[in-house]
């Protein structure tokens, strides 16, 4: 659910008692990093954006963005969206909203303020990829816009523990069964540094975005298979958007056979596209071996972040 709010939440704690340990988890915000700016023009009318990039987040409680205007009292549509992971690297479904309104306070001569709150698509992640764009609304006049600034804040959870004074005897205990054994997937796609080749929020959707992220042989999101010289995975090809020229990032979509979804698999670990005459690859953009980054496919020079093995 999402929820706009005026300012931000008060800090929260919980406890849990059992066997005689106790955790106490301390609710903390923080900001998280590279996550300001400043309002742009965005076209020649004089409309202003802020772009808050992708932000790899650690076990957060909650993430919230603070939207300023000078003047205040300005409508701002704002746009983001999280995807969570779980302790195990287990990825869940992706929580986002877009063109959603944010009024905020102050007045025509005063700057104003207003803080909303993103939806975390797990309720207890222990990473999340947060980003977030906000616009002047179009039924504001251009010329009465001076700034509009945004900042991305998460209130962390952390954990300690601490022996408890004394913990009851129980009279009885429950019988109960084991869990089931998660499923392997021996068919991951290893990559640069300890990363695997990942559907993101494990989608069976065309343009689900092909990532890296650390490998974990139970993410069904890592299981491909590799037949007719096309990488799948739920039925659907990776596939180099538009002509699969340099730099076109990798999707998935419908198996056509076309030359953007063709790869040889070289000895040296190089994905080589049919398309373009099989002179690019399948990359990790500068070697950034960071969970959540979109692959792409980029001129083959046996570099090591170009090293993919066969699923």
């Amino acid at each position: 659910m999402q929820r706009w709010k005026l300012a931000a939440g008060a800090a929260v704690s919980s406890f849990v008692i059992a066997a005689g340990i106790f955790t106490v988890f301390s609710m903390t915000a923080r900001a998280a990093e590279q996550t300001t700016c400043t309002g742009a023009a965005a076209t020649a009318g004089g409309e202003l954006t802020c772009n808050i990039p992708q932000q790899d987040i650690d076990t957060p409680a909650t993430i919230s963005v603070t939207i300023t205007t000078n003047p205040g009292a300005l409508k701002v549509d704002l746009s983001w969206s999280t995807t969570c992971s779980d302790s195990s690297g287990n990825l869940t479904t992706e929580a986002s909203a877009t063109g959603a309104d944010v009024i905020t306070s102050g007045t025509a001569d005063t700057a104003g303020t207003a803080t909303a709150d993103l939806t975390l698509s797990n309720d207890d992640p222990a990473s999340c990829l947060a980003s977030a764009i906000a616009t002047i609304d179009s039924s504001v006049t251009a010329s009465s816009v001076t700034s509009l600034g945004m900042e991305m804040d998460y209130t962390a959870q952390v954990a300690s523990t601490a022996t408890a004074t004394a913990s009851p005897t129980p009279t009885a205990s429950a019988t109960t069964s084991a869990p089931a054994a998660a499923k392997v997937y021996n068919n991951q796609v290893h990559g640069f540094d300890g990363t695997c080749l990942d559907d993101k929020s494990n989608s069976s959707k065309e343009r689900a975005e092909v990532i890296i992220w650390s490998c974990n042989n139970t993410d069904q999101a890592q299981g491909w298979t590799f037949s007719d010289s096309e990488l799948k995975i739920h039925g659907l090809c990776v596939n180099a958007k538009g002509s699969g020229k340099s730099g076109s990032k990798l999707i998935l979509w419908k198996c056509t056979g076309s030359a953007n979804e063709i790869f040889t698999h070289r000895s040296n670990g190089e994905f080589a596209e049919k398309a373009n005459g099989y002179k690019l690859c399948v990359d990790d953009p500068a070697y950034k071996t960071k969970n959540g980054t979109q692959l792409f496919v980029y001129a083959c020079n046996n570099g090591a972040n170009q090293h993919f093995t066969k699923p």
